[in-house]
């Protein structure tokens, strides 16, 4: 049988026998049944209304049985909940049903969606809008129910099973900072510093190394794509920044000999002046990133009443998209001008929620003229590591930073 109003054929056969399943022995599959399926799975409105039905005597601790259910949806539902009961295959297979019907209803919710963006799209609607509703479809196969308890016993194996091999994180290609830090997928990073503290120049190294084996984007809200390219081409064929600038170029250096190896990093810079956080997450979809840098974060498109309501609201949406999509997210914000002096995480500007919602906050910190070094990397909040500061030195001409070991300095 095909819905009218999805096209999609809907599981008739699946959606009973998981009713009649439950009917048979409600205390063993109704607690499952729970973490697998929603009422709005089932397509078929008699045996919606069954599964709801069931659920809410199963929350309130009341019986779910035949004489129960007829009490409450009366004699109509006579004939239908006995066909239930009569064609159940086998209890055993219940789990195989309850698959069928989720899969059906995740088909029948991307079929909508599908055709509203289309229509969207036919009618001439705001591509904003378009592009929320390609986010949207993309969610519809995402939007499955999962069990979210661990028993001691199951927490114990998994632990044990992820800890026979080495455990996987993001390489930031500076040794130290990777020993302080464990980047992992869906955190969500924020770099902090004042104008000119080197902050989009590190976060640039830092996707060049990332790039070699992740897919990265990194989107820009200040700086146009030629630009960034100049840096990145500056850092990777250590190629002066001045020479870019002055153009005309007559000594290539590097180029011919590294341009195979820069082809192949899987980076894609995108312009996103004016980008609100759905653009920004369906673009990443899009482009399948496993890693997006924002640059930066005070320059995303947010509703709001005031600035405070404005950043509060796209930190939130910048979290949740790294979370829900296991995209990392790693943000810069510029430092309140207040002061010259080392910064902390007050100094991060117009709202408290960065600080609350971000795994880790570096914050760069230029320090003048040095003998050693000029710029400090303060590890402001490390959730699953060490705080603490490390020292670089920064080669302007380049667009390179460079670690300093001051462990065994006396």
């Amino acid at each position: 049988m095909i819905d009218i109003y999805t096209g999609v054929k809907l599981s008739i056969e699946a959606e009973r026998s998981v009713i009649g399943a439950i009917i048979i022995n409600p205390d063993e599959i109704m607690p499952e049944c729970e973490q697998m399926l929603d009422e709005d799975d089932f397509l078929v409105g008699e045996y919606r209304t069954l599964y709801k039905t069931c659920s809410g005597y199963f929350v309130d601790g009341k019986p779910v049985d035949t004489v129960t259910l007829l009490s409450q949806l009366g004699a109509p539902y006579k004939v239908i909940i006995a066909e239930a009961i009569q064609s159940m295959p086998s209890v055993q297979n219940w789990k195989c049903y309850a698959d069928i019907v989720r899969q059906t209803a995740i088909r029948s919710r991307a079929y909508e969606s599908a055709t509203g963006l289309l229509e969207d799209i036919r009618d001439g609607t705001d591509l904003d809008e378009c592009q929320a509703g390609a986010v949207k479809l993309c969610e519809t196969f995402n939007n499955t129910l999962h069990d979210t308890t661990t028993t001691a016993a199951q927490g114990l194996a998994r632990f044990i099973t992820s800890n026979q091999k080495p455990r996987f994180y993001f390489r930031t290609g500076f040794s130290r900072l990777d020993e302080y830090t464990y980047i992992d997928r869906g955190d969500y990073v924020i770099v902090g510093g004042r104008p000119s503290s080197g902050k989009t120049a590190m976060t640039l190294q830092i996707l060049l190394n990332m790039a070699a084996q992740h897919k990265v984007a990194y989107f820009s809200l200040e700086t146009s794509e030629s630009k960034i390219f100049d840096r990145l081409i500056a850092n990777y064929f250590d190629m002066p920044l001045w020479k870019i600038k002055d153009g005309g170029l007559t000594d290539w250096g590097n180029i011919p000999n590294k341009t195979s190896e820069f082809t192949k990093l899987k980076l894609s810079i995108v312009a996103a002046a004016g980008w609100s956080v759905p653009q920004i997450q369906a673009k990443a979809v899009q482009l399948g990133a496993e890693i997006i840098f924002v640059d930066y974060l005070g320059l995303i498109k947010s509703e709001g009443s005031g600035r405070y309501e404005k950043i509060t609201n796209i930190s939130v949406d910048l979290h949740t998209m790294a979370q829900s999509r296991k995209i990392t997210t790693i943000a810069l914000s510029q430092l309140n001008r207040e002061g010259m002096g080392e910064p902390d995480m007050t100094h991060l500007r117009e709202s408290g929620q960065l600080e609350q919602d971000a795994d880790i906050i570096l914050l760069l910190h230029s320090m003048g003229e040095k003998e050693r070094f000029d710029r400090k990397l303060i590890i402001a909040k490390n959730k699953e590591g060490r705080t603490g500061a490390l020292r670089f030195s920064f080669d302007g001409a380049h667009q390179k930073f460079m670690e300093i070991d001051t462990r065994y300095d006396s």
